[in-house]
């Protein structure tokens, strides 16, 4: 039970916010627009 305790919190940590280049260019067009989305909220 220790062991497994154990592994699961290391698990956890792996791979940091590394991206492809596919899931980049997702994320960037997901904050594009909402980004503008916020500006026409604001005028």
């Amino acid at each position: 039970a220790n062991f497994n305790d154990k592994y699961d919190e290391h698990r956890k940590k792996w791979g940091g916010g590394i991206m492809g280049s596919k899931s980049q260019a997702k994320t960037k067009a997901k904050e594009k627009l909402l980004a503008k989305e916020a500006a026409q909220r604001m005028s």
